[in-house]
């Protein structure tokens, strides 16, 4: 499987995984994070030259958003931007992903979407290179499923890599697909 990335994956162009529930998405995301060692095989980062290359700082975002059930968004992202050297809460993250309003919530009083914008947060405080997304657009409403859209639009645009595991489309953005089902 990971034989199949190498001319499928090119900067400017997110992969997007597809295929059954089983098929392996989630277990590629985990094994381009680090996560997991490959059943047989390495993985190997290479330039466009084919050259080896360290990996590019990475982040994954599971499935389900990790919020603290008690965690106010505002102690979250205070967390988050501690954690990856950010400094203060920039108001344009805040507008952009709709959270100003729920600064002083629990996270268990968010809704599934809610969570979702407060994790897309973290991916951004993160500053990595490389963003491994798993059903990123589950649980959003169409103004949320645009708003990762055009996220992920812009960091391919700043020069990042995006890996997308879905079984939703994602028109507008530049993808190469890779069909596990094949």
């Amino acid at each position: 499987m990971l034989r199949q990335l190498q001319g499928i994956w090119q900067p400017q162009k997110a992969l997007v995984i597809t295929g059954l529930n089983g098929s392996g998405k989630t277990t590629l995301l985990r094994v381009l994070a680090g996560f997991l060692t490959p059943a047989a095989g390495n993985l190997a980062w290479l330039d466009a030259d084919h050259h080896l290359i360290d990996p590019p700082s990475r982040i994954f975002s599971g499935y389900r958003a990790p919020i603290k059930p008690l965690l106010l968004v505002r102690e979250h992202l205070t967390f988050w931007a501690g954690i990856y050297g950010t400094s203060g809460l920039a108001t344009k993250l805040l507008a952009d992903l709709r959270l100003e309003s729920l600064l002083d919530r629990p996270g268990h009083m968010l809704s599934e979407g809610q969570k979702k914008r407060l994790d897309l947060s973290r991916l951004i405080l993160s500053g990595a290179n490389c963003w491994l997304l798993d059903e990123p657009l589950a649980g959003l409403d169409g103004q949320g499923q645009e708003m990762v859209k055009k996220l992920v639009a812009d960091r391919l645009l700043m020069g990042g890599l995006v890996a997308i595991a879905t079984h939703q489309p994602l028109n507008g953005v530049d993808q190469s697909i890779l069909d596990l089902n094949q």
